[in-house]
This record gives structure tokens, C-alpha cells and sequence, in this order.
């Protein structure tokens, strides 16, 4: 069973792979047609993302947010 680098594939993504990383990334990508169609649909959702505009918080919504995650940290 072949062992798929994840982290490699993060890191692809975020644009900061070290040239080791790459080269190993690339190695595994010519054999795994799972991980190139994983690398892709990652790299069109980034860019999709990235593509939004920002959006302002409405008044209000801030302080239940907060508060759902302080008590889901409890």
C-alpha cells in the first residue's frame, strides 16, 4: 500500500515547500494519481477562496461565536 505525503500536499498548496520537499512531492505525484487529483482540487479551492471578496461581520455576530467556542473548550 502506498504511503500518501499529506503534509507534502499542505505545504504544496500554501506555496512554502522546501526544494527537498518538492522534489520528494514530485516523485510521489508521478506514480499517485490520487495525490495529483488531490493536489489540484486543493490548489482550484485556494484559488477559488481566494477570489472572494472580504465581507464584514454584522453587528451582534461576533460575541455568540466567541462565546459557543469558550464553552465548547470547557
Amino acid at each position: 500500500m502506498m504511503e500518501h505525503p499529506e503534509d507534502l500536499l499542505v505545504h504544496a498548496v500554501d506555496g512554502d515547500l522546501s526544494p527537498e520537499g518538492r522534489a520528494a512531492l514530485d516523485a510521489h505525484l508521478a506514480a499517485c494519481a490520487a495525490c495529483r487529483t488531490d493536489l489540484e482540487a486543493a490548489q482550484c479551492a485556494r484559488a477559488a477562496l481566494a477570489s472572494l471578496a472580504d465581507q464584514s461581520v454584522p453587528f451582534g455576530v461576533t460575541e455568540p461565536v466567541l462565546l459557543e467556542i469558550a464553552k465548547g473548550a470547557r
